[in-house]
């Protein structure tokens, strides 16, 4: 990289910058409304901030390396706030969320975001009604059969119980021959 083009860059992150009372830097420039992670345009693409800042004041980014947020600040940029892992233990760190107070789901959780920021997580599961839904409890949309084995039909809407769709086949055939 051109020194000159590394200078306009760490005078962005300079100018772009808001420190929060928790010591994060944050980007106060373009958000990618997408992820809610900063982005840096130059002239062929757009660069993550975190990553473009860790560059230049760490160093390069190994192959195949994330950077995680030890803040949890998509917007922040602040390298002591940022640490390098492999994609595994990223994943890992990701995975590890806490049961859902409502289900006691595990599964990660959604984040949602309100004009380009962190708005909170929701739960997978039961997305805020207070109740589990019937994906969850591992039984079927009509809470009838288990979802287990040989009782899950795969079809492009996705899972389906085979008891419940034998039974909504057999009701339909007999319309169809008593001219229901």
């Amino acid at each position: 990289m051109a020194a000159s083009a590394q200078q306009r860059r760490a005078h962005s992150l300079r100018r772009r910058r808001r420190v929060t009372e928790s010591d994060c830097w944050e980007w106060t420039g373009s958000v990618m409304k997408a992820t809610g992670y900063g982005q840096y345009r130059t002239n062929t693409k757009n660069l993550l901030v975190h990553r473009m800042a860790w560059e230049l004041y760490v160093g390069p980014i190994p192959a195949g390396h994330h950077l995680h947020h030890t803040c949890e600040n998509r917007l922040c940029f602040n390298p002591d706030h940022l640490s390098l892992l492999a994609p595994g233990d990223h994943l890992r760190l990701h995975r590890a969320v806490i049961a859902c107070p409502k289900c006691g789901s595990t599964r990660p959780r959604r984040q949602t975001f309100r004009n380009g920021k962190l708005n909170g997580t929701r739960c997978l599961d039961c997305h805020g009604t207070g109740q589990p839904t019937a994906k969850a409890r591992n039984v079927c949309k009509n809470g009838l059969h288990e979802m287990l084995g040989g009782n899950v039909i795969w079809s492009p809407r996705g899972r389906l119980c085979r008891a419940c769709r034998n039974a909504a086949s057999l009701r339909a055939y007999y319309r169809r021959r008593n001219g229901q």
